[in-house]
């Protein structure tokens, strides 16, 4: 028996299939051979793009929702970008910078809970399941965006006294249980927290200017951005934390920089900046010393400008996270008296 059927994929276009079944197969069969045809057609969905698609619909505000998901709002902008490619339409209408949920969007949010809250209810079964079984997991999620090059001393050290704790090192846009991050001290509304979430201060620190003496007056202390306005940069690439403030400060001064050199790693910029003819944003306790005699760091006038390094909580009941937030503001209050000789507070 041949049977032609018209499906539907998506929301904008369908295909004819032609299924080759014989006389005996059931209903069923037929319904289950459809099912794994569909399946290998239609791309799924994320679940973290449906989770970020939910706050920007609350807030119809990226920039409000970034601060909620507490992630870049660029991360945020390119998740709903892929969602909607992903389903093919349009679940916003954009009115120059501003955004309204349309009428898909408005489905969408009406429909997700029958989606997320089962996957979350299942989520605790399994975890229950586990633990029932004495198989208890004992995993941080712990997202890294501010003093990366501190965090393979501080792992160190709490797995000695923990070891039976592993760790997942995510990006910026996945979810997470703790993350270090870091804000421009004295900013507004760059401090807002999500829900059930907690943070503390590890450090403040002063964002400076590195560059080679020779650039500006000998026993200068201050180094003025239009100076230096045509010399070489290396910094973090667009979309960093680190990036981001010091982009702010540029605008502020209304000064563009020539980036040379781009990277996502900080020890890779500073080893650039080590090897001369660049100049840098440097923070002044985290990234550690600059090797090369002939670069020193300045304070930027117009400042000082200010970092502060914080630490978030997801308030979940698992003890070894209140272990390793607690652990974590002790070792860094120990590097500021004994590394850094106490030169900022927490």
């Amino acid at each position: 028996m041949l049977m032609i059927m018209q499906v539907q994929f998506g929301c904008f276009h369908s295909k004819q299939i032609l299924l080759a079944c014989p006389l005996e197969k059931s209903y069923n069969d037929i319904t289950q051979t459809l099912y794994r045809i569909i399946s290998q057609e239609i791309e799924i969905m994320e679940v973290l793009q449906l989770k970020y698609f939910q706050v920007v619909a609350k807030y119809e505000n990226m920039t409000m929702a970034a601060k909620e998901l507490n992630i870049v709002q660029p991360a945020v902008s390119q998740s709903i970008r892929r969602l909607e490619k992903e389903l093919g339409l349009s679940l916003f209408d954009r009115i120059g910078k501003k955004i309204q949920l349309n009428d898909a969007g408005r489905h969408l949010l009406k429909h997700l809970p029958e989606v997320l809250e089962p996957l979350a209810r299942l989520s605790d079964e399994m975890a229950a399941f586990r633990e029932s079984d004495g198989e208890i997991r004992r995993q941080i999620v712990l997202s890294v965006k501010s003093t990366s090059m501190l965090i393979p001393g501080l792992l160190s050290a709490y797995s000695k006294i923990h070891p039976e704790v592993a760790f997942n090192i995510v990006n910026q846009e996945e979810e997470w249980d703790i993350c270090i991050t870091s804000f421009m001290y004295n900013v507004e509304n760059c401090r807002e927290l999500g829900a059930n979430v907690t943070e503390a201060l590890l450090l403040r620190e002063e964002i400076l200017l590195a560059c080679e003496k020779t650039h500006l007056n000998e026993g200068s202390t201050v180094a003025n951005l239009r100076f230096l306005a045509d010399q070489r940069f290396v910094g973090l690439k667009q979309g960093q934390v680190f990036r981001d403030m010091t982009d702010v400060i540029c605008m502020a001064d209304d000064v563009s920089l020539q980036y040379a050199y781009e990277s996502d790693s900080p020890a890779l910029v500073r080893n650039i900046l080590d090897s001369g003819g660049v100049a840098a944003f440097y923070p002044q306790l985290t990234w550690g010393p600059i090797k090369n005699p002939e670069i020193k760091c300045y304070s930027i006038e117009g400042g000082p400008y200010q970092r502060d390094i914080v630490i978030r909580q997801k308030n979940k009941n698992k003890p070894w996270l209140a272990s390793f937030y607690s652990f974590t503001k002790s070792y860094y209050k120990n590097l500021l008296n004994q590394s850094w000789g106490g030169r900022d507070s927490v």
